[in-house]
């Protein structure tokens, strides 16, 4: 019932000149208003007759079930149905009308991104903060709703800008999350002050009903304290400083002093630590070892930011990474009962974004291949980037990059470590991407043969870039040589890798 109400707002909206027109008395003037029998304008407060009470709720409830679909046609629609109520006053008060329309313009904007109408989104983040603004434009203090709200937005905005702009957004956003910290971080001593004037109080009570108590806490563990709250901004406030310096590693590498201003930009983001180990965060740390990776003379910096980084995540990244054999951590014992990914769910459930551990075992494997590096520490690397593209692997084992990185990370193992298992190592992940390499040009060329002229150009291009990467594949296949006497052995062993890693996904 609630999708076939919101369906019916999209074609009432579409009707409401010819609405209004049918429902009005054609012998009177339009211009003068009817009063009531209390004095009231006629019609006010009651619905145009014809026309059905349209809920704000029900919409938006079936916008977000389309959008929990896929259905993203149908959830614009929606949405942008929704945006015209809210604007037209369809909502019990100012302020909740005016949050309503804030999450809808976002949405708005996350389905044009999705569309690839990147102006499109920028508009509505626009108009998001012209609502938000208006807001708090009457005397109203700004409050953490308002920061945090603003913060979202304009970092948001920032990266669908370049340069300048986007540098300005993501100024914006800085100082943003740095009020949401400050005002967190006030609060905190308030309650901290409240508690210990009320401590005795809250004792006896606690004492005096259990129920209760337990109730409370459940209601107290659902909501964030301010603890978690601070820890979020903290970090997102790191990514902040991290995104504005790679804006002078990218879009502003030619601007003047680009390099000192991403320079103290990291250096910010490295003094924000994280409250449960201390360190600075993960994209602080990478970022880091990014520009060190672009500055002459400081390249062999990178490798020890890279190791820190890895620590960071390594036992998560060692949990996912034995389900496909792959792990820096020693071999369990035989009367060790639990496997390691069970040990260290939690670790492996906050892992980094699957594209951020891509890019930095990339990373690791540059700092490996330094001349400087020394052999323990590019040793060190190779593990590590192992690791981390095990845990891709067992998370998404149809990205063929992953499959050539990891045989490129086998390759690059040093002399005094390797043998015959490394190589066959490197031969089986080369192979493999070799293999989905094939797959896909064939499905490219067969997509040609039904493609129109614009989609054609574009099918060449992946063409001749699917054929660059199998070259050089093929090419470090040449320089491992063959693997063994015969096909059938190299399959053997492909077929033992797949059951030992099906026995570690059956044994979870």
């Amino acid at each position: 019932n609630v999708v076939h109400i919101a369906a019916c707002v999209i074609d009432l909206l579409g009707k409401k000149k010819y609405l209004l027109h049918t429902t009005m008395p054609r012998n009177r003037t339009p211009a003068k208003k009817r009063r009531g029998k209390r004095g009231n304008p006629a019609g006010k407060g009651r619905p145009t007759p014809g026309r059905p009470n349209v809920n704000i709720d029900d919409v938006l409830v079936a916008a977000h079930h389309e959008m929990s679909s896929l259905n993203l046609e149908q959830a614009a629609k929606l949405y942008t149905s929704a945006a015209s109520l809210l604007r037209m006053g369809q909502s019990p008060t100012l302020g909740i009308r005016q949050r309503h329309l804030l999450h809808v313009l976002e949405k708005l904007a996350e389905i044009k991104v999705g569309s690839g109408d990147q102006e499109g989104a920028m508009k509505h983040l626009t108009e998001a903060l012209t609502v938000l603004e208006a807001e708090y434009s009457a005397g109203t203090n700004k409050d953490l709703f308002y920061f945090e709200t603003k913060s979202t937005f304009v970092m948001y905005l920032g990266q669908l800008c370049s340069e300048e702009k986007a540098l300005e957004a993501y100024q914006a956003g800085i100082q943003s999350l740095e009020m949401c910290i400050k005002l967190v971080e006030q609060q905190s001593a308030d309650d901290d002050d409240m508690e210990e004037d009320t401590a005795a109080a809250a004792a006896a009570v606690m004492s005096t009903d259990d129920d209760d108590n337990e109730n409370a806490n459940t209601t107290n563990d659902k909501a964030p304290t301010n603890k978690q709250r601070l820890m979020e901004f903290k970090q997102q406030l790191s990514g902040a400083y991290c995104t504005a310096a790679e804006l002078y590693l990218t879009d502003l590498c030619f601007a003047d002093q680009a390099e000192q201003h991403c320079e103290s930009l990291l250096q910010r983001a490295l003094e924000i630590k994280d409250d449960t180990t201390n360190q600075p965060f993960l994209d602080a740390l990478q970022t880091m070892a990014s520009l060190r990776l672009s500055q002459q003379g400081k390249q062999h910096e990178a490798v020890g930011y890279m190791l820190q980084a890895f620590q960071g995540m390594q036992k998560g990244c060692d949990a996912l990474a034995s389900l496909v054999g792959l792990t820096t951590s020693k071999q369990k014992s035989d009367d060790d009962e639990e496997a390691l990914e069970l040990k260290e769910v939690e670790a492996a459930s906050n892992l980094p974004e699957f594209e951020f551990r891509c890019q930095s075992a990339k990373l690791l494997l540059e700092c490996a291949g330094l001349e400087e590096t020394s052999t323990k520490d590019q040793d060190l690397c190779i593990q590590a980037a192992i690791s981390i593209l095990g845990s891709l692997l067992a998370q998404n084992d149809e990205v063929i990059e992953i499959w050539y990185l990891t045989g490129c990370a086998f390759c690059a193992t040093t002399t005094a470590s390797r043998g015959s298992k490394i190589d066959d190592s490197a031969r089986y992940y080369l192979t493999r991407a070799m293999e989905m390499l094939m797959d896909t040009q064939k499905s490219v060329k067969e997509q040609q043969q039904y493609a129109d002229d614009d989609e054609e150009d574009e099918l060449e291009e992946q063409l001749e870039e699917l054929a660059c990467q199998i070259e050089d594949v093929q090419a470090k296949l040449d320089e491992l040589g063959p693997g063994g006497d015969d096909d059938d052995e190299d399959e053997d062993g492909a077929d033992e890798a797949d059951e030992e890693a099906n026995a570690s996904a059956m044994e979870e």
